[in-house]
């Protein structure tokens, strides 16, 4: 992958007549949008042929919108994020879709509560989380981050608490639409324990995994 867009980006510079350090911006640039790419083959994959593919897609844009405003933990490596990226997404559609579904209705309403109170105070506590290289500088960004992270956690409460009234009007022939409204706790759920050293450990704790494996 970082061959690949190396490439690419060496090739966009050539033709542009680029000097070296904006070849490597237009690389580390590419890596990104090759990985997230690479992610949403894999996770589309797997999630249609486990017949979760909608729960999938809602955890992986979910997450991603959510991100781009709290920040949160980074794996160190591009395989080593793209693999737990993976694993994690798929495992919490499936949660959703095959786990969740079979506690009490009330059950899940008391587990939604908790995450996004949760969500709420994480948040306002820890948001943004910005990586070592992209240092969040000014207090005023900080803030408009912040704001903008719990606009789309309002957003997300909305339509999570949407998704458990319209089934518990309708039953089973919206089970769907409840499964879709879990999955986007959890997504909840997952992104926001990112903000906290927990998250940061996990995500270490991963990291050395894969490099041992690796090595």
């Amino acid at each position: 992958m970082e061959r690949l867009a190396r490439k690419l980006a060496e090739s966009i510079g050539a033709s542009l007549g680029k000097s070296e350090d904006d070849v490597a911006v237009v690389t580390y640039g590419l890596i990104g949008i090759l990985q997230v790419f690479a992610i949403f083959l894999l996770v589309s994959s797997i999630g249609f042929a486990a017949s979760c593919w909608f729960e999938v897609m809602i955890v992986f844009l979910s997450v991603g919108f959510l991100r781009r405003l709290s920040g949160g933990a980074h794996s160190s490596g591009i395989y080593s994020c793209l693999i737990y990226s993976v694993v994690f997404v798929c495992t919490l559609a499936a949660l959703a879709r095959y786990a969740l579904i079979y506690l009490p209705f009330l059950a899940n309403c008391g587990i939604v509560a908790v995450i996004f109170i949760y969500g709420y105070v994480m948040i306002a506590l820890k948001a943004p989380v910005a990586p070592p290289n992209k240092p969040v500088r000014t207090e005023a960004k900080r803030k408009r981050l912040r704001k903008g992270a719990f606009i789309v956690l309002s957003v997300f409460l909305v339509l999570v608490t949407a998704s458990l009234v319209v089934f518990r009007f309708f039953g089973e022939p919206v089970l769907r639409l409840y499964t879709i409204g879990l999955a986007l706790a959890l997504s909840t759920l997952w992104q926001v324990t990112m903000l906290t050293k927990l998250g940061q450990r996990f995500i270490a704790f991963f990291d050395g995994l894969f490099t041992r494996k690796k090595a």
